[in-house]
């Protein structure tokens, strides 16, 4: 699975992680197979499966004092299940959140 992250300025961060076809965005299990573009407002668009891997664009919301990996943030491959690391919502955080 391939996520791109597109950064926006929001109240709480957010948590994710992946579970087979699925991603479970702050608490909620998302089917991607399924999906309804326009039914999540972290995703953007329509996944798409390609060549078997699934290519998802997401917003990810990052405090008032974000520092640059939030602010550009990488693009992510996720080869299993899990929590997904994400950049510090804020730049003092020490640890990512999960």
């Amino acid at each position: 699975m391939r996520i791109t992250f597109f950064p926006s300025r929001g109240d709480a961060p957010m948590s994710l992680s992946r579970l087979g076809g699925s991603l479970v965005i702050d608490g909620q299990e998302i089917a991607l197979d399924s999906y309804v573009a326009g039914a999540h407002e972290r995703i953007i668009g329509q996944p798409e499966l390609v060549d078997g891997e699934w290519h998802v664009d997401l917003v990810l919301p990052h405090g008032a004092n974000a520092g640059d990996a939030a602010l550009f943030p990488e693009r992510l491959t996720l080869d299993g299940d899990g929590p997904v690391a994400l950049p510090p919502f804020d730049a003092d955080e020490a640890v990512f959140s999960i």
